[in-house]
């Protein structure tokens, strides 16, 4: 079996730092704020945003790392930051 870890793409990994690490939320409005610079995101950054935080939350659940990334169902859609509940 192969315990190397997924890597994270450039963008997944600004969203990780953009992420308050102190449990509050963040939506998706203001994660594109904070991920692009200003006058230079994608048409869509708020989509972008989603799609690839999808993406973060799924690679660091495969990766098992030490913390977990939540989202709301609500619009916008909010994400926060977790310490993973070990077994």
């Amino acid at each position: 079996m192969n315990d190397e870890k997924i890597r994270y793409s450039p963008l997944e990994l600004k969203i990780l730092e953009a992420i308050p690490k102190d449990g509050r939320r963040i939506s998706t409005i203001e994660l594109a704020g904070k991920v692009y610079e200003p006058g230079k995101s994608p048409r869509y950054a708020r989509q972008s945003v989603l799609h690839t935080a999808n993406y973060l939350i799924q690679k660091s659940d495969d990766n098992n790392e030490p913390w977990e990334i939540f989202k709301s169902g609500s619009k916008p859609i909010c994400f926060w930051y977790q310490l993973r509940e070990t077994k």
